[in-house]
């Protein structure tokens, strides 16, 4: 069903209200992908850090 025959079946607040449920949940998967890949880049580069600091001294 496309959203224009889906509003015009539910009317338009509550096929807005659908469809901004259904862009929130997307939005905030892709939000929770991208800080978990960024807490692992920063893990990485901190344990290099670590490890390039105790090799200095």
């Amino acid at each position: 069903m496309d959203a224009i025959t889906f509003i015009k079946e539910t009317g338009f607040p509550a096929g807005a209200f659908v469809m901004l449920y259904a862009l929130f949940r997307t939005t905030l998967a892709e939000n929770t992908r991208a800080l978990q890949e960024l807490s692992h880049v920063i893990r990485e580069v901190r344990g290099l850090l670590l490890r390039l600091n105790g090799a200095t001294k």
